[in-house]
């Protein structure tokens, strides 16, 4: 459909853009690798499931950022309050301990 200017307006969705001259700003060019009803080209089949292991790796990326945020934390935390450090850590272990013993005598009771 086009508009009063004859122009079509599309969208298109970054994933479904390749770079062709990503280094060169003055005359930047990409492929558009899906036809305009959006459906899938051979080109666009080709890298699926390269895309597909880019996007799980950017989500590992994503929690592992998040994990090392989280030590980085804790880190700075036994630097300069190594006590409080400490009793989150005991929280954690006794409540890991309680579940585990209460698991132990279960089983001690079953076999008396």
């Amino acid at each position: 459909m086009l508009d009063q200017n004859r122009n079509m307006p599309f969208t298109a969705f970054k994933k479904d853009l390749i770079p062709l001259n990503q280094f060169d700003d003055a005359n930047r060019k990409w492929l558009y690798i899906k036809t305009f009803n959006y459906d899938e080209t051979e080109i666009s089949k080709i890298g699926w499931n390269l895309r597909e292991r880019l996007a799980e790796e950017e989500k590992r990326i994503v929690i592992l950022e998040g994990e090392l945020i989280w030590l980085s934390e804790q880190l700075q935390l036994a630097k300069t309050n190594p006590a409080e450090f400490l009793a989150q850590g005991a929280e954690v272990w006794e409540k890991v301990m309680s579940k585990t013993t209460d698991i132990l005598k279960q089983k001690r009771d079953k076999e008396d």
